[in-house]
């Protein structure tokens, strides 16, 4: 049984086993700890000694540029600033109650460990609902070995007598498991004209979940796919509560590609109001969830200090400062309190990307970047000369975090370094190919070409390579040596990225055309005098086309005038052609119709990850694949119906929930 509770204190150093809650330690006892941090103050300001060397050419050059004086792009300004750096402190302020809550969820976990022990003699339709229970509450990894006993002894049950919710619930959990199993247990769920014998919502929605772990040739599925969602999207507008949201929340991205613990607490005020979950189990949900927060609270402290000194807002302010943003993204990939290490390495990693994609794309001049690319596959700051001062400074704060890392590191995983600096340096070659086909208007001539360099650049390679380097003696030279051939799992992961990301881009742009549109016309309209200031008035002249220019106006007057249509600057800066337009180019097809290919081509790679998901013979560690897996989660969640990273007050109320409001506990 895997429920006892360990009591740990935070270090960057591997946490160990991943089984039970963590107390932390007092504000006193942390400093001490947090080595890199010192360390980094003193490179700080040897690399402030080292710019100051700077050739006057290049100082002038920056007293003249008045990018560093703005926001070009008109970024949302950063929400968080250094909301966490004290935060931790005022919510962990009483010793004896965090102690009370860790030896509580002790006790609370022994108790639900006897319920995961006696659902074996349960029927299979409750058992599956337990175990569901735990994996939306993210606390399966406390009964791991439980769990995965438990869905070896059902794979192979009889289904016969079972009803089609069953049947798909046990299909989902099992695939999610990796465990794969035919989809021909659906086919005495059809009907002789070939529809699904579905009889509630609940029975259509879990065949839909279900339905989204195919792979190809499992033609049932696709049918299943296509049946559910109209269906699902016919009856949602009739229904109300919780049921209504889950059907919402599915349609915009399936079940198994959500990302359990962004939801994990909608799901302990759901369950409340569920009879068939144990009173025993939400306890400790909400005991492990106020004890995981403070645990994350206290990394958020590390890495914004971290941030802070990277001088991000005074030194590059046309970047995004979304650190709280990455570390909550990371935190999707995984959120068990023994992976601390792992997500703080995460989190400086997306944030550093975050700061060079800004460079390559809004800031560096064909020139710089090329200059820029060529000191990081130098990996020295020398050969930097003539960079802008903000761009060197961001070269040194690079490399200084990467010595931190490799501190962090024991002697024998300081090996992985390599391949993390490796990575590196094909992400930013990728980004300075990228700035040449931009200035030089290049569509690629199909999508494959495209893909040769964009799959690369949405840097998804190397977050996986950096998923592993905290993830302690799970992860060996084999499995770095493995991640860097760029396997097929990896391949997909970084296609899903890049097709969501321009599927994304062509919602945007297409409401920049109108805008654009928009706002020529009210201009030509004014300049004729059809308006007066911001106000529609009616023309004198009364001939027809005048009266459908007016009413043509009024439309137009009502879409400026809405503030969801206001364009951010960034959303109409000149980017790279994305698939969508190398597809155009291919196919010699309209816009719509590329945009709905690419929109079929995600959902085929999707079903190659899953092949690849279910591949027995892969060799690698499942918490290895788990955590690839968890991070093609977090890119649909990012990118899903807007970029909610760049846009990060689409991310506010989340982040609040998960990382500062608790559960109200009598103590």
């Amino acid at each position: 049984m895997q429920g006892t509770v360990t009591m740990t204190t935070l270090s960057l150093r591997p946490a160990g086993q991943c089984n039970g809650s963590c107390l932390l330690a007092p504000a006193t006892a942390r400093q001490p700890r947090i080595s890199w941090w010192r360390r980094q103050q003193r490179q700080t300001t040897l690399h402030r000694q080292q710019m100051q060397q700077c050739s006057v050419a290049t100082l002038h050059n920056d007293k003249v540029d008045d990018r560093l004086g703005k926001n070009p792009c008109n970024f949302h300004p950063p929400i968080w600033g250094d909301f966490f750096l004290h935060y931790y402190d005022a919510a962990a302020s009483s010793k004896q109650q965090q102690t009370w809550m860790v030896e509580r969820a002790d006790e609370v976990t022994q108790d639900v460990a006897k319920i995961v022990a006696s659902s074996v003699a349960w029927d299979l339709h409750h058992r599956l609902q337990l175990i569901d229970a735990l994996e939306r509450l993210c606390w399966d990894h406390l009964f791991e070995d439980d769990i995965n006993a438990a869905l070896t002894q059902i794979r192979t049950v009889n289904l016969t007598s079972c009803d089609l919710h069953t049947v798909a619930m046990w299909f989902y959990l099992l695939r999610k498991h990796g465990h794969r199993v035919s989809p021909d247990v659906f086919v005495r769920f059809k009907d002789q004209e070939g529809s699904f014998l579905a009889n509630n919502p609940v029975e259509l929605l879990s065949l839909y979940n279900a339905a989204h772990l195919g792979i190809h040739g499992e033609i049932i599925l696709d049918e299943a796919v296509v049946f559910t969602r109209t269906h699902l999207e016919a009856i949602l507008p009739s229904l109300e509560g919780s049921l209504a949201h889950e059907i919402k929340c599915a349609l915009e991205i399936p079940l198994p590609r959500r990302v359990r613990i962004y939801e994990s607490k909608y799901y302990v005020s759901t369950f409340e109001k569920d009879v068939t979950v144990h009173d025993t189990v939400l306890q400790l949900a909400k005991l492990n969830s106020n004890i995981m927060q403070l645990h994350h609270q206290q990394e958020l402290e590390i890495i914004t200090r971290w941030w802070k000194g990277l001088e991000i807002e005074s030194k590059l302010p046309f970047a995004r400062d979304r650190v709280v943003e990455c570390y909550f993204w990371m935190s999707g990939v995984y959120f068990e309190p023994c992976q601390s290490r792992g997500r703080i390495i995460l989190t400086m990693m997306i944030a550093i990307i975050a700061i060079f994609d800004d460079i390559f794309d809004y800031y560096g001049t064909m020139e710089a970047c090329e200059l820029l690319t060529n000191c990081v596959e130098r990996w020295d700051t020398k050969f930097g000369d003539g960079l802008q001062d903000c761009m060197k400074h961001a070269l040194g704060k690079n490399f200084d975090s990467y010595e931190a890392m490799d501190h962090e590191l024991a002697r024998d995983e300081k090996y992985s370094m390599a391949y993390l600096k490796n990575f590196t340096i094909d992400l930013i070659r990728g980004y300075n190919k990228e700035v040449k086909m931009r200035e030089e208007g290049y569509i690629p001539r199909t999508v494959n070409e495209h893909l040769q360099v964009s799959l690369r650049t949405g840097a998804c390679h190397l977050l996986a390579c950096a998923s592993f380097v905290g993830m302690d003696d799970i992860a060996t030279k084999d499995s770095f040596d493995w991640v860097s051939t760029m396997p097929k799992i990896v391949k997909d992961l970084c296609i899903i990225l890049r097709l969501l990301d321009d599927l994304q881009s062509y919602e945007v742009m297409l409401i920049s055309w109108v805008y654009a549109l928009l706002a020529g016309a009210y201009e030509i309209l004014k300049q004729y005098g059809y308006i007066n200031a911001l106000r529609f008035r009616v023309c004198v002249y009364y001939n027809h086309s005048s009266l459908i220019l007016l009413k043509l106006y009024k439309v137009f007057y009502d879409y400026i005038t809405n503030s969801n249509l206001c364009m951010q600057q960034e959303q109409l800066t000149p980017h790279v052609a994305s698939t969508i337009k190398s597809y155009m180019k291919e196919h010699n097809v309209s816009i719509q119709i590329a945009r709905k290919k690419i929109e079929e081509l995600k959902e085929d790679t999707w079903k190659d990850f899953n092949h690849e998901w279910l591949n027995p013979d892969n060799g690698v560690p499942r918490q290895l694949l788990e955590s690839i897996f968890n991070m093609t989660r977090t890119m649909e969640f990012m990118y899903n119906q807007d970029d909610n990273f760049t846009n990060c007050q689409n991310l506010k109320d989340t982040i609040h929930l998960l990382f500062v409001e608790p559960f109200a506990i009598s103590f």
